[in-house]
Order: structure tokens, then C-alpha cells, then sequence
């Protein structure tokens, strides 16, 4: 291992654990090795043999097998061997690593939900079924103890010994997927005294029918018509055009199962009529009415834009939190397409940033209250919604809403801080915080949530906004445009903390104005890499005399640079 010879390593474990088949430390490590080649059914087959011989870490063992039985798509295994996980540990305590000042009791289940094993990280998730809250929580400050809901049956002592705390914290969130592990939760919470934030009773009523008929009925709103065809297998089609005539839906469509997040298995039908449709395992499946959202914007000819905007309502209150686009015939939002629009439409970054800095004054008049307030009738105390607003001239102007339930996630410790997002996801999560005071009736602290990714500015101290701002003028040249030169040098200055304009210019180059900490200025430009596939051949800089920018912002394409003594720059 030392010289970096994982595989001949690994045949010395292997070896190693047929001669001597019962020693615990050789499965582990080989099981480690294993993991870190990739090869994870040589990984579960050890691991297999692990959890019956297991005598130091028999938890660790179990709990593996369900993360890798999850990872490799059987759900039903990975639960079977959750729930042994949590008979042998149905509670599960972490101190504050601080001064103590808030105590939560955080119920979940693995009966409904697996465990999933993370390559990228070595970690297991319950990635289905919960969000990722307490993952943003101080931990520092806030002693959290975690409750597996379902061994009551089995193990109703447990309830007894439970530890004091001040506030429950429900993070069970699928009404669908997880109907026994909420109601499980709901004889946990009506056994104890303590405030319980997003109750399981509440969560239960967040099914898609229960969201469309509340939702509904308020100013504004459009919730796409769903219809339940129950829990089905195999083709489908039939079923599916039945359920268009008997409901007046009209194509197109969107078919999806029950109980998946981030668009997993959902399809759009144009053609339901001549569309075979079959399920491969048995699922409740839903069928549900498309609306157009979809805009055209001068900047992009020809081009057509699906967005997607994302929020968070905690205690309350509306915050934003991201937007996703996809463009021509990327209907189903997520990453990779927001990535590809966002690569070849830099834009699309200011329309983002505008979004999460004044969200009311990015739609008509009425839009973001009307959503606000039509949120509140869910009873819920954190939850995500996805919307986008309707194009339809017959819906003109109102928001449609995708999907609402307390299961989506924060991207707080996946991008980087400075940027919008990262601000935005910092600012939902100390209001969650807040929430969890007030609700427990303890005093606020300064909180310390998990930051996101570190970029320059961390590293160096770069200053955000130093009071007498150095600002240079600079042009790249070389094989830049067509490489996501835009967008990389736009991520640059966020992880700066600098602020500047940005665009192409028509002869090849990217000019930029670029202003904050002198040190921070200098460190972009003294070795700039670019993207990959770009290439700098030339950086030429010199002092900006016109207006400093306030914002980071991506222009129009021109012709010919500013002068460098225009006083008329927009800041």
C-alpha cells in the first residue's frame, strides 16, 4: 500500500482471508480495498460473510451490507438489513462537539427507505424518504440523537429510555414511500411532551392528491391535475389512456412513480395513444397533466427555455433558493441540463442571481406572495417547492407548481461559498435554525452550520468588499469562446469574492472588468487556468477607469473593448 500498489494489495488480502476466513480485520481491510477499486460486488460478497462472523464491529458490518445492497439497486435487502441495524442500535446519539445548547430528537426510518452506499465519499445516506437537514445543523452547539421509528414493535422500551431533549425534528418526509415509518413517528411524537417540527401526521397529508386539492383552491396557483392508477406492474398503456379520458387530460402527459426524487423514472407522453408505457417493478403510479412554462428570450434566437425555480418555506416564511433550466428539448430540469444551458447561456447565471436576491421582483406583481401564501395551507414547518410560471394563455401567469413535500434537499455543502446558490441555501439554513429556538423556547446563538466548499477567497482571506477596491481592465485571448470560458471565469470571481462584467467579444477574446481586494484581483490574474479544452494565450491588464462594478454580470457580445476611460461603464 505504501508504494501505491492497491491492486497487488488486494490479492494479498484476498489471499489472505481464504487462508484465515474468520479473521475480522482481514475482511475489513480487504472489504476497504475492495471499495476503493470499485469492485462492489467483490465488496458485498465479503462484506456478506463479514456481518456472520462480525464480533468488534458487528454494526458497522450490517450497516455496510444495507448501504451496498441499496447502492446496487435492492432496496428491498438493503431494508431487511437496515432494520437489523436499528434492533441493535435504535438509538443513536451524537454530542455537540461544543458548549450544548439545543437537544434534538430526529426521527427516520430505514424500513421504508434503504440505505445507499456514496463511492464518492465512503458514507451511507438515506438518501430516499428524508432530506438532509440535520446534515446542515451546528453541531457544535446542537446534541443530536437519532431515532430508527421502526422497532417500536419489536423494542417498545425503547420509548422509555429516550433522552431529554428540547424539540423532535420529524425528517421521515415521503408521504408515498414512507406511510409506515410516518405513523410509527406519529405514536413517538404523542409520547413525548417536546415540540415536534414538520409533524408525521402533517407529512402524511402531502400526498400528491392531498397537495393538488389544497393547492388548487388558492389565488394563483395551477396544480397539474394528478391521477392515481395505484400501485401497478408491467404494461400500463391501457390504463394510462383510460385515465386521460376519464379525467380530460390532454396531451402531453407526465407518467411517474410514486416515491422517487430529483425526476427519477418520469416520463413525458406526447403521444399516449401510440406510447407503449410499462413498469418493471410494482409501484404506485401517477398520471399527471403537462403545463408549458417554457419562454423565449432575444439573447438566444430560436431557442426555447424550460426553467425550473426551487424554494424553501421554513417557519413560514418563502426563501429562494436556486433556479434550473433546461432549453429546447429538455423538458425534466436537473443538473446536467441546467450545466449544459448555463454553459452555452452565461446569462442564465444573472437571471439565477436576480432570482435569489429579490425573488418578488422577477415575476408579476402577486406571483411570489400568491405562492407564499398558498404554501402555508400545507401546515408544514420546512419543505421545498419546485415551480415555474405558466405560458399558457389560458393560465397565463400563474405559478405551476411541480412538486411540493419536505423531502428536497439543501446543496449548502456542494457548492462553493460566495456564489449565489451557496448564500442562498446559507441563508435557509440559519433560518432553520432560528425556527428550532424559537420552537424549543431556547435563546439563539451564533450559529455555525457547515460551510460550503472553499475556494480562493478561504484559503487566501480574500476581502469581500474592501473600501477602496482595486479594479483593472483585462483581455484574454487564445482558444476561449465555445469552452465555457464565460462561465468558468464568472465561478472565478465569485470564489474571489471580486465583482465584475464579463463578455465575448466578436474577434475570439473575453473582456472583463474585474474589482475587489487587491490581493484577490492579483491572484486571478497572475495564473489563470481557464476550463478545460480553453486555452490562454495572452492576458493583458491594466487600471479601469469607469464605474466599479457592484454585481458580477455576463453582457451582450460586441464588436470592439470598452475604452478604458469611458466614465459611462455600468456598474
Amino acid at each position: 500500500m505504501s508504494n501505491q500498489k492497491l491492486d497487488d494489495a488486494v490479492i494479498s488480502y484476498s489471499r489472505a482471508s481464504r487462508s484465515d476466513p474468520n479473521n475480522e480485520t482481514l475482511l475489513e481491510r480487504y472489504v476497504g480495498l475492495t471499495l476503493r477499486q470499485g469492485n462492489y460486488l467483490d465488496a458485498l460478497n465479503a462484506t456478506r460473510h463479514w456481518v456472520t462472523i462480525a464480533d468488534n464491529k458487528p454494526l458497522t458490518a450490517i450497516k455496510l451490507l444495507s448501504g451496498l445492497y441499496g447502492f446496487l439497486g435492492k432496496e428491498e435487502l438493503s431494508c431487511q438489513w437496515g432494520l437489523q441495524a436499528a434492533l441493535r442500535q435504535p438509538v443513536a446519539r451524537a454530542p455537540s462537539s461544543g458548549e450544548e445548547r439545543l437537544r434534538i430528537l430526529v426521527l427516520g426510518t430505514v424500513g421504508c427507505a434503504p440505505y445507499h452506499y456514496e463511492p464518492a465519499s465512503g458514507q451511507l445516506t438515506v438518501s430516499e424518504g428524508h432530506n438532509n437537514l440535520m446534515h446542515m445543523m451546528d453541531t457544535g452547539a446542537a446534541t443530536l440523537s437519532s431515532l430508527s421509528v421502526d422497532v417500536i414493535d419489536d423494542c417498545p422500551e425503547v420509548l422509555d429510555d429516550l433522552p431529554d431533549v428540547d424539540v423532535v425534528y420529524n425528517s421521515i418526509t415521503d408521504a408515498g414511500r414512507c406511510q409506515e415509518g410516518l405513523r410509527n413517528a406519529s405514536r413517538v411524537c404523542r409520547k413525548l411532551s417536546a415540540p415536534v417540527i414538520n409533524a408525521p401526521a402533517e407529512v402524511l397529508r402531502t400526498t400528491r392528491e392531498e397537495n393538488a386539492q389544497r393547492l388548487g383552491q388558492c389565488e394563483g396557483i395551477l396544480m397539474p391535475r394528478s391521477v392515481s392508477l395505484g400501485r401497478v406492474q408491467g404494461d400500463i398503456s391501457d390504463r394510462v389512456q383510460d385515465a386521460i379520458r376519464e379525467n380530460g387530460l390532454r396531451a402531453p402527459i407526465i407518467v411517474r412513480p410514486s416515491g422517487y426524487q430529483n425526476g427519477k423514472h418520469m416520463y413525458r407522453i406526447d403521444e399516449p395513444d401510440s406510447t407503449p408505457v410499462r413498469i418493471t417493478d410494482e409501484a404506485e403510479v401517477y398520471v399527471l397533466q403537462y403545463h408549458d412554462v417554457t419562454f423565449t428570450d432575444p439573447r438566444a434566437k430560436g431557442h426555447r427555455f424550460h426553467p425550473k425555480y426551487r424554494a424553501f418555506m421554513v417557519d413560514g416564511k418563502l426563501y429562494p433558493a436556486h433556479m434550473r433550466m433546461g432549453y429546447d428539448g429538455d423538458w425534466n430540469v436537473h443538473g446536467e441540463e441546467t450545466r449544459k444551458a448555463f454553459r452555452r447561456f452565461p446569462w442564465l447565471y444573472d437571471m439565477e442571481q436576480d432570482y435569489i436576491e429579490n425573488p418578488a421582483e422577477q415575476f408579476e406583481t402577486g406571483v411570489w406572495e400568491n405562492l407564499e401564501q398558498a404554501l402555508r395551507t400545507l401546515d408544514l414547518d420546512y419543505f421545498g417547492v419546485d415551480f415555474a410560471v405558466c405560458t399558457e394563455a389560458e393560465n397565463q401567469g400563474k405559478v405551476v407548481i411541480f412538486e411540493t413535500n419536505a423531502s428536497m434537499r439543501s446543496f449548502l455543502r456542494q457548492t462553493y461559498q460566495n456564489t449565489p446558490e451557496n448564500d442562498a441555501a446559507l441563508e435557509i439554513i440559519l433560518a432553520a435554525h432560528r425556527m428550532f429556538c424559537a420552537r424549543a423556547g431556547v435563546p439563539e446563538w451564533e450559529f455555525n452550520p457547515p460551510k460550503g466548499l472553499e475556494g480562493p477567497a478561504q484559503e487566501h482571506g480574500f476581502e469581500a468588499d474592501p473600501a477602496n477596491p482595486a479594479a483593472r481592465h483585462v483581455l484574454f485571448s487564445g482558444d476561449l469562446q465555445g469552452h465555457g470560458f464565460r462561465e468558468w471565469l464568472r465561478q472565478e470571481l465569485h470564489k474571489h469574492n471580486l465583482k465584475g462584467w464579463l463578455r465575448d467579444l466578436s474577434d475570439g477574446r473575453v473582456e472583463v472588468v474585474v474589482a475587489g481586494a487587491d490581493a484577490a484581483v492579483n491572484h486571478l490574474l497572475s495564473d489563470p487556468r481557464g476550463p478545460e479544452k480553453a486555452t490562454i494565450e495572452n492576458v493583458k491588464a491594466v487600471d479601469w477607469k469607469g464605474m466599479v462594478p457592484q454585481k458580477i454580470r455576463v453582457r451582450d457580445t460586441v464588436a470592439e473593448p470598452e475604452r478604458v476611460t469611458a466614465e459611462t461603464a455600468e456598474a
